[in-house]
């Protein structure tokens, strides 16, 4: 079973021009993705965390895209994840960059 908690929120509005011109604004949340985890043929039974990020671009006549990425299965500790998500809320990271983050930061893909 997956528990999937929003752990930060980002809203990125183009008064900066840090976003293309044709939106009106960018939304990325950041979730913990909890995992139960059974071994059986070692006997045991944890818990995995994982990450998710959503990102949510809202163009100037209003229509919304959505984007998202999983990637279950990143530490066995939720402290480790929530440092993770943390690094990656400051850095902005978006779905399409989460890959490339965890394989030079944590080595998993």
């Amino acid at each position: 079973m997956c528990t999937k908690k929003l752990q930060a929120a980002v809203n990125i509005s183009n008064d900066k021009e840090v976003i293309p011109n044709h939106l009106k604004g960018m939304y990325l949340e950041y979730y913990v993705i909890e995992s139960e985890v059974e071994e059986q043929q070692i006997s045991y039974a944890g818990k995995s965390y994982g990450v998710e990020i959503v990102k949510k671009e809202v163009t100037k006549d209003n229509t919304t895209y959505m984007e998202n990425k999983i990637v279950n299965d990143v530490y066995c500790c939720e402290t480790s994840i929530k440092k993770l998500i943390d690094k990656l809320v400051y850095h902005t990271v978006t779905p399409i960059g989460l890959n490339n983050v965890l394989e030079d930061t944590v080595g998993v893909v």
